[in-house]
């Protein structure tokens, strides 16, 4: 069965991997992301909701050390 995507769709879809291609490029570092992209920081964060992609942030573990 062949799934037809609309124009929409497609640009979504295209704009959602930029976007977490350049997230991971630049170990989530929204403000360069920003940047990079040529968007506002409220944008990416706005794009970042729409699109689901928190579940995609890598988890950063704290060391604590004994003293």
């Amino acid at each position: 069965r062949v799934v037809f995507m609309t124009l929409r769709e497609h640009l979504e879809a295209a704009e959602k991997a930029l976007i977490l291609k350049t997230l991971n490029e630049t170990e989530w570092y929204r403000k360069i992301v920003a940047a990079k992209l040529d968007i506002s920081r409220k944008s990416l964060w706005e794009k970042i909701n729409k699109y689901g992609l928190q579940e995609f942030e890598p988890v950063v573990q704290t060391v604590v050390r004994k003293r």
